[in-house]
């Protein structure tokens, strides 16, 4: 029964522990989940896939909008829908965001659910992400617009932590890299 215990207590405080890839604070990613854990997949071409744009560890409590400039490759954008009201004055692939009211935030909020059609299975579908254009701001990075109206540039969320690589990555071969490095003996070592 001990051991039955443990391992269910193991179990979630590792699941808890990990919710989001990204630690750092006001990021902007795409994943293809709600909890923001996994940027990277593997796919059968032709197909359509469904991706979360998430704000992820926010340091404020609601958001007004965002802006973000999405470039795609082997992947075609066919629908954009948003959790609240919202009007987007760009593209499915330059969003220019604004929310009805004000949308509260959490760890890992879902601003925008993206469905991509991935097209040439002998190719990665890959989605680059960067300023809108027009930009609110000139940091070169998508932005939140706060619930006072002011703007807020936003880190870009990437597998591996390197600006170049894509933001999304579908058969994507070269550096992914394992995201947790914790194991079930690391976390027996907690309670030693």
């Amino acid at each position: 029964m001990k051991k039955l215990v443990f391992l269910l207590m193991a179990i979630l405080i590792a699941g808890s522990a990990f919710a989001v890839v990204d630690p750092d604070p006001d990021m902007l990613g795409l994943y293809f989940d709600e909890t923001a854990d996994q940027p990277v997949a593997s796919l059968d071409a032709p197909g359509m896939v469904t991706a979360y744009l998430i704000m992820t560890n926010p340091s404020f409590d609601a958001t007004r909008g965002f802006e973000v400039g999405l470039t795609p490759e082997n992947l075609t954008a066919t629908a954009v829908t948003f959790p609240v009201n919202a009007l987007n004055v760009g593209s499915n692939d330059n969003m220019i965001v604004g929310f009805g009211n004000p949308m509260p935030t959490t760890e890992a909020t879902v601003v925008a659910t993206i469905t991509y059609f991935y097209m040439n299975p002998a190719a990665p579908g890959l989605v680059y992400m960067h300023a809108s254009e027009p930009a609110s701001l000139d940091t070169g990075t998508p932005a939140a617009l706060m619930a006072d109206y002011s703007i807020l540039p936003l880190g870009t969320s990437v597998p591996i932590g390197d600006p170049d690589y894509p933001a999304l990555a579908i058969n994507y071969p070269a550096g992914i890299v394992a995201v947790h490095a914790t194991t079930l003996d690391n976390v027996k070592s907690l309670y030693r």
